[in-house]
């Protein structure tokens, strides 16, 4: 059993965590569509949401929440960042 005092702690992170994605800068959204893309990375992080949320409901709920903000804010089509710069867009 998770002391109280630690799930009140992690909530309130997993909220302000949930509260700052839309002020994400586009090098940290490159960091994170590389954490949630991936087949093998969706596993682990649904196993991941499993075991949280069998622990503690509220956790688990925030955490999903969590990765529902950070999948919508990767799929925007409006601000797609490759993770290089295009050197040749200035020639013509």
């Amino acid at each position: 059993m998770i002391n109280p005092k630690i799930i009140i702690l992690l909530c309130l992170v997993i909220i302000i965590l949930i509260v700052n994605i839309p002020n994400l800068r586009k090098k940290d959204k490159f960091r994170i569509n590389l954490l949630i893309d991936g087949i093998l990375n969706k596993i682990i992080l649904g196993l991941l949401l499993l075991i949280i949320l069998f622990e503690n409901f509220l956790l688990g709920m925030l955490f999903m929440l969590l990765l529902l903000g950070l999948h919508l804010e990767n799929s925007k089509k409006s601000e797609t960042f490759e993770g290089f710069t295009d050197y040749y867009k200035n020639i013509c």
